[in-house]
């Protein structure tokens, strides 16, 4: 079960039984949308719009930047719709302790790539969840370790799934797998973006009716 902060003396499950809340994804992200409705739950995606250089400028150390650009990005679009429960995510993939940004573009993919191979690199995943009553909030890490690759199959794979809005260069949900030897996770749903297992539990604790 996770471990819940909240503010007030009010009851999470007995504010949010009475009328059935609404949902708010703090993000674009079309494959963050996907998983949530994957579990019924019925949401919107309202992007936060933040600047999110002024974290990732600041030397943090890779999971409290992921948590902290989570909560900033639910933070942006709670002060709009504070009646509802509204999720922020961020995932950065790390390798020795640097983050990588999404590549962009090919050339950026496949420099990416090309450091990533063979080699065990960690992708982090953090969530933040506010509601009227307080906030909830994980980090799940994955260790992803990639098969060596060939040049030729990193230009491959990269035209076959065009990666380049995904954290690590690779579509988990497509052919990204191909790319692996091994996942190391007490949630590969997070590779994706959002970690269902935990995600689903915490809105079950605010009282959200889910499968």
């Amino acid at each position: 079960m996770p471990t819940l902060r909240r503010q007030g003396n009010s009851s999470p499950r007995e504010s949010l039984r009475k009328v059935p809340p609404t949902v708010i994804l703090a993000s674009a992200s079309p494959y963050r949308l996907a998983q949530l409705r994957q579990i019924g739950v019925n949401t919107q995606s309202v992007p936060a719009g933040i600047d999110e250089s002024l974290w990732k400028s600041g030397g943090l150390p890779v999971r409290k930047l992921a948590m902290e650009l989570a909560r900033a990005k639910a933070k942006a679009v709670f002060v709009r719709h504070a009646d509802a429960i509204v999720i922020g995510a961020d995932q950065i993939a790390s390798l020795d302790g640097e983050p990588f940004d999404k590549p962009g573009g090919f050339e950026e993919a496949r420099r990416q790539l090309s450091r990533l191979s063979g080699r065990t690199h960690v992708l982090s995943t953090a969530v933040t969840i506010m509601h009227p009553e307080g906030r909830v909030e994980r980090v799940e890490s994955v260790r992803m370790s990639m098969r060596p690759l060939t040049d030729d199959e990193i230009d491959a794979y990269l035209r076959a799934d065009e990666p380049y809005d995904c954290a690590g260069c690779y579509r988990w949900e497509s052919k990204g797998p191909l790319l692996f030897s091994a996942v190391r996770t007490s949630d590969p749903t997070a590779i994706i973006g959002l970690p269902l297992l935990w995600l689903s539990s915490a809105l079950r604790s605010l009282g959200m009716r889910l499968p």
